[in-house]
């Protein structure tokens, strides 16, 4: 999978949990992650997010 643009607000009331669960499916949804493409590792989205 290619850099996922994705950010993350610590600062917000909703857990990074959900945040990143919401980043996922709205990018299956619009197309933008494809069907059977396989999603960054823990360790990938570590490093890119810090």
């Amino acid at each position: 999978m290619k850099p996922t643009n994705l950010k993350l607000d610590k600062n917000s009331k909703i857990p990074l949990y959900i945040q990143l669960f919401e980043f996922f499916k709205e990018n299956i949804i619009n197309g933008t992650i494809y069907d059977g493409e396989r999603l960054p590792s823990r360790r990938s989205l570590m490093t890119e997010l810090s």
